[in-house]
């Protein structure tokens, strides 16, 4: 059944969007307060001094601010985002296969199917990336917001929705507040999310190839062939979780290398909000940072981000799997029909 699908792919990205969210978060931290740190008078020369900075001024809860709203934003942004992915790939494939009942000879090169499927998938990573760019922005925006607040006192810390209370509050629900910077958001998610499953997939495909190429290597050393058969097998859980985690790993630090600059420059612009200054337009922000910086602006915190996408992604798809593989029992239940369309997230 459809609808059961779309429900293991909405409880796998929930699952996976609280495991990769918990454990990135100290290295998101670090990557906006890079991001957001002033030229003029730095408050941290590196990546590694804003860390020891943070653990000494903040303690070690200096670096989960903004936890919080992540969850409460990022999960169900993840979960819809793969449901929305899964069934626009579903739709894709169908589409697909109709047009291929055209008659011709013969069966397209099994290389071509694969590079086919990670087209699609990429194309339905763009759907996706469109469908929750929304709810990103405003999320993103409540996490900057507190993770750019350095202040020590306990009462001056807002909580995430006391924080949405004060930028309506203070700067309305326009662009100009609430949803500041969603158009540079929609403009990183769209690319950002069709190159994030794209590059999975692929990544994902090339595991394949290397386990089938050492399966079929033979030196005669029985013990070795043995132990290769063993590693190698298709049911072996190591091999299986190294894929996946590299692959979805790969995947983040991909996407985020790509979307890097839009991204500055969108938290940039989001970081002005609590500002007391008078806000400035996202290409005044562009071409200020370049003449100040030059392109170097536009990769503020390109070490933690990549670092904090690997850790994140890895874990957002390892829980995915996880939980999708858990969810596979009450499948006899509900009876879904086995087209083998999901079988390249297994």
């Amino acid at each position: 059944m459809l609808w059961w699908e779309s429900v293991k792919d909405f409880l796998g990205g929930t699952c996976g969007a609280v495991l990769g969210s918990t454990v990135g978060q100290p290295a998101d931290t670090v990557r906006i307060r890079m991001a957001t740190n002033s030229h003029i008078n730095p408050l941290y020369t590196s990546s590694w001094h804003c860390v020891r900075h943070t653990l000494q001024h903040e303690g070690s809860s200096g670096l989960m601010k903004g936890l919080l709203p992540v969850l409460a934003g990022q999960v169900p942004i993840t979960a819809v985002a793969f449901q929305v992915q899964h069934f626009a790939m579903r739709a894709a494939q169908d589409w697909v296969e109709h047009q291929e009942y055209d008659g011709l000879p013969g069966e397209p090169h099994h290389n071509n199917n694969e590079d086919r499927q990670s087209f699609l998938n990429g194309v339905a990573g763009c759907i996706a990336g469109a469908c929750t760019s929304p709810m990103c922005s405003i999320s993103e925006l409540v996490k900057i917001q507190m993770q750019t607040d350095t202040s020590i006192g306990s009462e001056a810390k807002p909580n995430a929705w006391q924080m949405v209370r004060r930028i309506v509050r203070e700067r309305g629900w326009g662009t100009s507040g609430l949803c500041r910077g969603a158009g540079l958001t929609l403009c990183r998610e769209v690319p950002g999310c069709g190159v994030y499953f794209f590059s999975y997939d692929w990544c994902q495909q090339r595991f394949k190839d290397v386990q089938e190429l050492w399966r079929e290597h033979d030196d005669g050393d029985f013990e070795r062939e043995k132990f290769r058969h063993k590693i190698v097998t298709r049911d072996s859980v190591l091999l299986e979780t190294i894929s996946c985690l590299v692959s979805g790993g790969c995947a983040g630090a991909i996407s985020w290398a790509i979307t890097m600059p839009i991204d500055v420059l969108k938290t940039t612009v989001q970081a002005q909000v609590g500002s007391s200054k008078e806000s400035i337009s996202s290409l005044q922000s562009a071409k200020l940072g370049y003449h100040r910086e030059g392109v170097a602006f536009f990769y503020r915190g390109l070490k933690p981000t990549l670092v904090r996408a690997f850790v994140v992604n890895a874990g957002v798809f390892y829980g995915y799997k996880l939980a999708t593989e858990r969810l596979k029992y009450f499948d006899k239940y509900f009876n879904p029909s086995d087209d083998g369309v999901d079988e390249y997230w297994r």
